[in-house]
């Protein structure tokens, strides 16, 4: 890779009215300063200067895609576990619930762990 940088400044001279010393100078630009550096970059650093400021950029923008895909992913999967696992469960369910198997079998379960149980029982604990 090759690279340059030129620079020049140059001043603009006109005849200014009033200044008695400019009447006879035509306009003109006069060249003051004329700067000029080259370089050229090859090997290892031509590389590294690529993989940084070409490439790595490249991939991340591509990356950024893919993380917000895969964050949504994970927001998502949760959430139809929770559905599906409800769907699942028959705890306190009317028995008009549609798929159930069993229904009564699950109503009088349901019925029983919401009656009162006598005075020094356990209760067990009710899993899903």
């Amino acid at each position: 890779m090759n690279c340059s940088v030129k620079l020049q400044l140059s001043l603009y001279i006109k005849a200014v009215q009033g200044i008695g010393q400019t009447r006879k100078i035509a306009p003109v630009v006069l060249p003051l300063v004329w700067f000029e550096e080259r370089g050229a970059m090859e090997g290892e650093p031509l590389q590294k200067f690529y993989l940084q400021l070409v490439l790595l950029p490249k991939v991340l923008h591509c990356a950024q895609y893919v993380l917000l895909a895969l964050g949504g992913l994970l927001l998502l999967v949760p959430v139809i576990y929770q559905i599906r696992s409800q769907e699942r469960c028959y705890l306190f369910w009317s028995r008009d619930k549609k798929g159930s198997r069993d229904k009564e079998a699950m109503q009088a379960y349901s019925e029983s762990l919401m009656a009162a149980a006598p005075k020094g029982t356990v209760l067990q604990e009710a899993r899903l």
